[in-house]
């Protein structure tokens, strides 16, 4: 008489193995996407904000006065009068293409670009549906040559080489209208 043993063979417990390793590959890959566009919900929401901020700021003040003002002072006036703080700016940084990539970690991740005479451009980094990282410094060389009190790079701001193509959100505010 045959005993019989009970139990899984090795090819069965590989089988399971293998199955098992490609279910965990494709839960890791969606929830990568899914905290992606997590985060360009998070950046729509940050410069709906920022676009209110910037609103409000320049019903109150008048942002036209000259050359002594550039993007960075409106950027540290705002802050100063208390429209937004730290936290606002850096509400993105966990999730950002630049910050998980280890890059520039002092780095604004909501963005206030002053192009002089009552105009404006906010914007930040996204992982994808935005404009290419081209294009978007092209908008500020734009946006800094259509301020005549200064002229050069837009608040400092240079490019990074991350190896990989980065997308921008951008909303062009006018208040000469």
């Amino acid at each position: 008489m045959r005993q019989s043993k009970s139990g899984f063979t090795v090819a069965e417990l590989m089988i399971v193995i293998f199955v098992i390793a490609i279910l965990a590959t494709i839960s890791i890959t969606v929830y990568g996407k899914i905290q992606e566009k997590s985060y360009d919900s998070k950046v729509d929401l940050a410069i709906d904000q920022a676009v209110k901020l910037v609103t409000t700021y320049n019903e109150k003040n008048s942002p036209d006065r000259g050359p002594s003002l550039d993007t960075q002072h409106v950027h540290d006036e705002m802050k100063s009068q208390g429209y937004f703080n730290d936290d606002f700016i850096y509400q993105l940084k966990d999730f950002s293409p630049m910050y998980k990539q280890g890059l520039n970690s002092e780095h604004n991740f909501v963005r206030i670009h002053w192009c002089g005479e009552r105009k404006y451009i906010v914007s930040a980094e996204a992982y994808s549906d935005g404009m290419s990282e081209t294009d978007y410094y092209q908008e500020l060389t734009n946006c800094s040559n259509e301020n005549s009190a200064w002229n050069g790079s837009v608040g400092g701001i240079s490019h990074t080489n991350t190896g990989k193509e980065r997308h921008f959100r951008i909303k062009h505010l006018d208040f000469n209208d």
